[in-house]
């Protein structure tokens, strides 16, 4: 998750290919899983690091 946070953070990578490149087949899953991990789901995460 860690590698994902900084994936989304320094990217603009669609949230379907990081799923992918940190070893979820499934985006659904990611996002779940994301979001139990850091308590926002990967798009909110993203914005937040904009503002």
């Amino acid at each position: 998750m860690e590698q994902a946070k900084e994936i989304l953070a320094n990217t603009d990578e669609a949230i379907q290919s990081i799923s992918q490149l940190v070893g979820y087949s499934d985006e659904f899953t990611f996002s779940k899983a994301f979001k139990r991990y850091s308590a926002f789901s990967p798009k909110p995460y993203r914005q937040s690091l904009k503002e």
